[in-house]
């Protein structure tokens, strides 16, 4: 799964177009208002749609964290290139 920052995401408004646009690419997604976040789960080509919406819409996709791999409550993530190994609990609060 790929989590994609979304910092311009403001209301409700927007996460309706945002779950309007992902579902009709048929991607598998979730969206966050709270996090102002877009979680793909698909490979790199479904990212780079998520990212191609994202831009048609307006919107102004930030980084990317994705995880590679997760075992016992821990995680590795890739962060701007770089792996990082930490809790399941301290990777949901990583902002980029």
């Amino acid at each position: 799964m790929t989590t994609i920052s979304v910092p311009d995401m403001m209301c409700e408004n927007c996460v309706k177009r945002i779950t309007n646009a992902l579902t009709a690419a048929g991607l598998k997604f979730q969206v966050s208002l709270e996090t102002k976040t877009v979680t793909i789960d698909g490979c790199d080509n479904c990212v780079k749609t998520a990212l191609s919406e994202l831009e048609d819409l307006g919107f102004t996709p930030g980084s990317t964290v994705t995880l590679v791999s997760a075992m016992g409550g821990n995680v590795i993530v890739k962060v701007k290139e770089s792996r990082v190994a930490v809790s399941d609990e301290l990777a949901r609060k990583i902002m980029v």
